[in-house]
């Protein structure tokens, strides 16, 4: 159980579209809640043409065992239909869940996310306006 004195960012998603693949910035925690969203989006990310599609999880504050089952269930997505499927690693303590179920291998992990400043939290923990060409996700149809 988390402590009540933690600060979490609510849950929301960000797309940037670039010349070769999308980016789905992921905020808050993804769990029972907000996992099925995820999901949501990246299906209507893959039927829209998508077919090179990461998931930037450097502002995600936990996962719970419904998130993974959401990243393990996008990640077999894509193998079967052929797309790739990249994470971007979330802070330390969060990626700890892919080290003790075992399934870290199971991704392709991006360690260095090329021209996404606007991502990373600047000091103080708060979230960094997404550039003009992001949007949030729910403004995407």
């Amino acid at each position: 159980m988390r402590p009540e004195s933690s600060r979490y960012e609510p849950f929301s998603l960000w797309i940037e579209r670039r010349e070769h693949e999308v980016a789905l910035v992921v905020v808050g925690e993804l769990d029972l809640a907000s996992a099925d969203r995820l999901e949501q989006e990246v299906a209507q990310l893959r039927a829209a043409g998508a077919t090179r599609i990461v998931l930037d999880l450097r502002q995600v504050d936990f996962i719970d065992s419904t998130g993974l089952r959401v990243l393990i269930s996008l990640r077999n997505d894509a193998k079967r239909s052929a797309h790739d499927l990249t994470l971007v690693a979330p802070p330390a303590a969060v990626r700890r869940i892919f080290e003790i179920t075992g399934t870290r291998g199971l991704f392709d992990w991006r360690s260095d996310h090329t021209n996404r400043q606007s991502a990373s939290a600047p000091p103080g923990g708060a979230v960094r306006q997404p550039p003009h060409r992001a949007r949030p996700a729910d403004d995407c149809a």
